[in-house]
């Protein structure tokens, strides 16, 4: 008897058990998200950045346009110290992409959208080349 269809069987039940973890670690965020409008033009823009509301999800919409300002050229050790730990690494750890949850997105406004994120992307130096809102569907 071999056991290697027992090991890989291991090993794909693991990894489905992971997938699952990581998958409810966002879910929950999501789930205690503040619901907010999907069309950024109701977002009220704050001119000034306010860590502590930010960290409590406190209108985390509202600090967009600063933050789209703000980040451009900073590193993932200045993004972090600022934003905390990202919510999500878009794709995978220490990927080209932070994602920071806004809110939850209220299913009619947002045409099917479960959440709203802030995406923070660098570039091939390790400094964020941009800043946008995207929509979890």
């Amino acid at each position: 008897m071999t056991l290697k269809p027992f090991l890989f069987a291991l090993v794909i039940v693991s990894l489905g058990v992971a997938l699952w973890q990581m998958r409810s670690v966002v879910r929950t965020d999501v789930d205690r998200a503040p619901e907010i409008p999907c069309d950024e033009s109701q977002w009220a823009p704050m001119k000034e950045f306010n860590r502590e509301a930010w960290l409590d999800m406190r209108s985390r919409e509202r600090y967009v346009g600063v933050l789209k300002k703000e980040l451009i050229g900073k590193s993932r050790e200045d993004i972090e110290a600022l934003l905390g730990q990202p919510t999500h690494h878009l794709m995978k750890p220490k990927s080209s992409s932070y994602g920071y949850l806004l809110g939850r997105a209220p299913y009619v406004a947002c045409a099917g959208a479960l959440s709203q994120w802030l995406a923070v992307q660098f570039g091939e130096d390790a400094k964020v080349r941009e800043v946008k809102v995207f929509r979890e569907h």
